[in-house]
């Protein structure tokens, strides 16, 4: 049995893959790469309020990779857990108390994110966890080319990646567990017969109480996981 994690706002309290291009810019140069970052920001925060989707915003975000050498991003991914895991409430306490509850039953967790399998790495090491359903990107003579290989592990892609991992393993969905923090992750939460709202967003949790999912609130005081219908 299976129970599939959304990352960034499920379990991780920040979102990873602006964490990490903030890290790697700086990792890069001193104060180029402080000037890069910051153009990088002013860019997407300009494509937020244009109300472009995500998407819009996780295609171009993996356009900055054009260039980059796989080894320097895998490398910068280390040095960059190494630091955010002293982070206070890196980890969303409810959220990893389920985890570490399903690990204790036998139950295999499994990310799924539209964040890059290099950058979540360490965070699925750190974890315990071993299977990472993520995004990919092409690589050319040890180099990203900013292109996606393979589909976006976002919304409908979620599923579509749940199923195909199910598939490869002969298991059924509707034994599986899925959490969720965003409305984006509908699709993966209703691939599985056992969905469980991670609630933050105020649209989610309407559709989780319509549909009488277990819902997580991620208020409660570390180590107080609470699970209600």
């Amino acid at each position: 049995m299976y129970a599939f994690f959304d990352v960034d706002g499920t379990l991780l309290s920040f979102k990873s893959m602006f964490s990490f291009q903030e890290f790697f810019y700086r990792w890069e140069g001193q104060a180029a790469g402080e000037a890069r970052w910051k153009d990088f920001r002013e860019r997407f925060a300009a494509w937020a309020r244009e109300g472009r989707d995500r998407l819009f915003l996780n295609r171009e975000f993996y356009r900055s990779f054009l260039g980059r050498s796989t080894q320097a991003v895998r490398a910068a991914a280390e040095e960059w857990f190494s630091h955010e895991r002293r982070r206070p409430g890196l980890l969303i306490a409810p959220t990893l108390q389920a985890l570490r509850a399903h690990q204790a039953r036998g139950q295999v967790p499994v990310f799924v994110s539209g964040s890059l399998m290099e950058i979540l790495a360490p965070v699925a090491r750190e974890l315990g966890v071993e299977h990472c359903l993520a995004t990919r990107l092409e690589v050319h003579q040890g180099r990203y080319t900013g292109a996606l290989e393979g589909g976006q592990v976002i919304g409908q892609g979620k599923a579509e990646a749940l199923h195909a991992f199910l598939a490869r393993q002969s298991a059924s969905a509707a034994e599986c567990f899925a959490y969720g923090d965003d409305l984006t992750d509908v699709p993966m939460l209703e691939a599985v017969g056992h969905p469980v709202a991670v609630i933050g967003d105020t649209r989610l949790a309407e559709h989780a109480r319509r549909h009488r999912w277990r819902m997580l609130t991620v208020e409660a005081e570390p180590g107080a996981a609470a699970c209600a219908s």
